[in-house]
């Protein structure tokens, strides 16, 4: 049951994105998946052994690295997406970045300009 548990938290992250609500609780997100908040919290530790607010904090890194992708952003600031990905500080960003992303958000790019590049090539 936990691992079919974890499966609709990540659906409803992926179809849903509550995680760009910026007062969202696990409460709320319980209430979402009409499960009781200890259900959710043990979904997470069981499927990816995180708590809620690092479930939260990668949907928004993904949710930052997804709009940074797109051509029309490619000029934006990463800290201008991470606002529309409801981080609430720099910081924030900054750290959950570091840890979702394995890198700091300013060589993410590089990498992915680089990418860009190197397909463009050949």
């Amino acid at each position: 049951m936990a691992t079919e548990d974890y499966s609709r938290i990540q659906a409803l992250l992926v179809n849903d994105k509550p995680h760009l609500l910026s007062n969202l609780t696990a409460a709320m997100f319980a209430d979402r998946l009409g499960w009781e908040p200890e259900r959710l919290t043990a979904a997470l530790r069981y499927g990816g052994g995180v708590s809620f607010f690092d479930a939260i904090n990668a949907a928004r890194v993904r949710e930052v690295q997804q709009l940074a992708r797109r051509p029309a952003n490619v000029r934006i600031s990463l800290l201008v997406l991470a606002h529309e990905a409801e981080f609430g500080s720099k910081s924030a960003f900054y750290d959950a970045f570091r840890r979702h992303a394995g890198c700091p958000p300013a060589e993410w790019r590089r990498r992915q300009v680089h990418e860009k590049a190197s397909e463009a090539f050949g």
